[in-house]
């Protein structure tokens, strides 16, 4: 029997201000229009605030994914719980179990941090729909659905 079933499939540690050119290949990646600098500026200017989280995956030493997160107070509840605000996974190393590591990972601060939920909006856009079925896997229900008015 094989022990690799026991070990992590990618380390999962915070964001450090040296992933930045990884995590806009990352970006990249999924069509969102980032620059390194840009980049940096938002990551810094988040930077100590307790509500934002984004931890990164990595594998030998290369940052393979990320997960961002945001904390809040729910209105309807009263109660904290974190928004799931990004997950990117590089296509080369899509389905090896490295976005349920992210997730876990994720799930596990939200929870240490007195979150009572954790969810994800944005599947509404056709390259997105497939996402539907991953989080559906990982034991999140479908709630709703959003509407946006851009100003």
């Amino acid at each position: 029997m094989s022990t690799s079933v026991l070990m992590p499939v990618a380390e999962v540690r915070k964001f450090e201000s040296k992933d930045v050119q990884a995590l806009t290949a990352l970006m990249r990646e999924l069509r969102y229009p980032m620059t390194e600098s840009v980049l940096r500026d938002r990551m810094e200017a988040l930077e100590g605030k307790p509500q934002f989280l984004t931890l990164v995956a990595e594998r030998e030493g290369q940052v393979v994914g990320m997960i961002a997160m945001y904390r809040e107070t729910s209105y309807e509840t009263g109660q904290q719980t974190s928004q799931i605000t990004g997950l990117i996974i590089s296509a080369n190393y899509r389905g090896q179990g490295i976005g349920r590591e992210l997730i876990a990972q994720a799930e596990k601060q939200a929870n240490e941090a007195g979150d009572h939920s954790v969810y994800v909006t944005g599947m509404n856009r056709d390259e997105r729909l497939s996402s539907c079925s991953f989080y559906q896997h990982m034991g999140y229900e479908k709630i709703g659905c959003r509407y946006i008015k851009k100003m």
